[in-house]
């Protein structure tokens, strides 16, 4: 079966979601990371980024 770089990252990331010291503030993340590509910050909030980006899958 073949590992792809989407497998290998969401692995990691549902790893570490089980160590009890990664804790990340949701608000401030968000702000920090997209305040300079978005204008509307409580739908960021709300819906989160996948509501402004879409995922492009490229097949090669």
């Amino acid at each position: 079966m073949a590992i792809n770089k989407e497998s290998v990252a969401l692995n990691v990331l549902n790893e570490s979601l089980k160590l009890p010291f990664i804790k990340v503030d949701r608000s401030d993340f968000l702000t920090k990371t997209f305040s300079d590509k978005i204008d509307d910050m409580p739908k960021l909030f709300k819906e989160g980024p996948q509501a402004f980006f879409s995922r492009i899958v490229k097949l090669s």
